[in-house]
């Protein structure tokens, strides 16, 4: 909103917005993602129960490569902005990080492709657990017991997802009515979708599974956006259900929905009995695969009610850093940004006649212009004056002379010999 090409602030331009879209419902996920989840990791430290493993691996998975991607499109919108180090850039810290949340406390490729389905196929289960416990202690009336309760379920979710799957979920229960109701219905249709195509793979792969690495994972990846989703769909009801909260709920689940069905698609095309995976893709996508990515309109919505001073806004930010001095960080985005807020009618209209050839090249050539025809008031230059320099230095990119760069930086060779002597 502060900077401008041809007269237009970027983020009115649409290949901007598609960024700037992906950066407002990806960060609605990872708020409602991050509310859910830390309150159920607070349930279980104050209870007896052991810590949500699954969700927390599906948490840490997600959330660190939607902020991965994140901070790409940041780096796209803000350019050399963003690339050049020193102290006007917020951006390169948090981008220089990303590999270290990536990589630690769980690799991501080790828990996407092992530890999500993985873990959860098993202990999450009602029936394959006590399957195994009864196996073991030679218990043969609970394993028929649980074994025929197992191939009942089975059968019941197969022609439950078909039915689902010919009606489009038209049938499926929803708590809610109003504009969710959709994506409550979409998520048990696809929920009773996972459960019959997991137990139809571990009864034709039995072991096996474990070895098909990218079969696990992507069964993984919609367990995980029906957690996602079912995360953005709770904290949309929260927060009181508001129309920016609509419209950025709506592009977090129609982007988890376009997920599932691409790891559902790439399921079913590497399933190594072909037969049984063109059967599966028969019953979830009767009549084919109908989930799609957010509609352009929408992504143009959330990423001008990004640039507007919302309450949603406000609350996303509430926990990060943002200075209140003018020459911070962060400081002096927000100082510009606040001052655009008051000024910004009188400034478009300053703006339109400035950029007329006979207003002059220079600043204070066009303001003299605009007083002197009486196109702004005394008043109103100073207040542009104000913001203009204020602007000006917000989209400052840092710059370094040759002599400050040889008075403060050690050679390479000085440096190392340095490090080295410490070692």
């Amino acid at each position: 909103r502060l900077r401008r090409q041809f007269k237009v602030p970027v983020g009115k331009f649409e290949g901007v917005q598609e960024a700037m879209a992906r950066i407002a419902g990806l960060t609605y996920t990872l708020e409602a993602a991050r509310t859910l989840t830390a309150s159920a990791v607070d349930h279980c430290l104050n209870t007896e129960h052991k810590g949500p493993s699954v969700t927390t691996a599906i948490a840490k998975y997600h959330m660190t490569e939607m902020m991965r991607k994140v901070l790409i499109d940041a780096m796209d919108i803000h350019g050399g902005r963003g690339v050049m180090m020193g102290p006007r850039n917020y951006l390169s810290s948090a981008y220089q990080a990303v590999p270290v949340a990536i990589t630690v406390e769980g690799a991501n490729i080790l828990t996407r492709s092992l530890m999500i389905f993985g873990q959860g196929a098993i202990r999450c289960h009602p029936h394959v657990f006590p399957e195994m416990e009864a196996a073991r202690s030679n218990d043969l009336a609970a394993f028929d017991k649980h074994l025929l309760s197992h191939v009942g379920s089975v059968i019941h979710h197969q022609m439950r997802t078909l039915t689902h799957g010919l009606t489009g979920g038209l049938f499926a229960g929803s708590p809610v009515s109003g504009p969710m109701a959709r994506y409550y219905r979409q998520f048990t249709r696809l929920s009773s979708a996972l459960y019959f195509v997991s137990n139809v793979t571990m009864g034709v792969l039995g072991g096996e599974l474990k070895r098909k690495e990218l079969l696990s994972a992507r069964l993984g990846d919609v367990l995980s956006q029906l957690y996602l989703g079912s995360a953005v769909l709770k904290y949309y009801h929260d927060q009181g259900k508001t129309q920016e909260d609509l419209d950025h709920a709506t592009w977090a689940l129609d982007h988890a929905l376009a997920e599932i069905g691409k790891a559902f698609d790439e399921f079913f095309a590497n399933f190594p009995v072909r037969v049984i995976g063109r059967f599966m893709r028969l019953v979830v996508f009767p009549l084919g695969q109908p989930y799609r990515k957010p509609t352009d309109k929408l992504g143009s919505a959330i990423a001008e009610q990004m640039m507007e001073p919302t309450k949603l806004r406000e609350r996303i930010l509430q926990l990060a850093y943002i200075g209140k001095d003018k020459d911070d960080v962060t400081g002096r985005m927000a100082a510009a940004y606040s001052a655009l807020l008051e000024v910004e009618e009188t400034y478009n209209r300053f703006q339109k006649v400035a950029n007329k050839g006979e207003a002059g090249l220079t600043f204070a050539e066009q303001l003299k212009y605009c007083l002197d025809n009486k196109v702004i008031t005394a008043e109103e230059a100073r207040q542009i004056e104000a913001f203009d320099k204020l602007r000006y230095d917000a989209i400052l990119t840092d710059d370094f002379s040759k002599e400050y760069l040889a008075s403060g930086v050690e050679s390479a060779a000085e440096a190392g010999q340095k490090s080295v002597r410490v070692a």
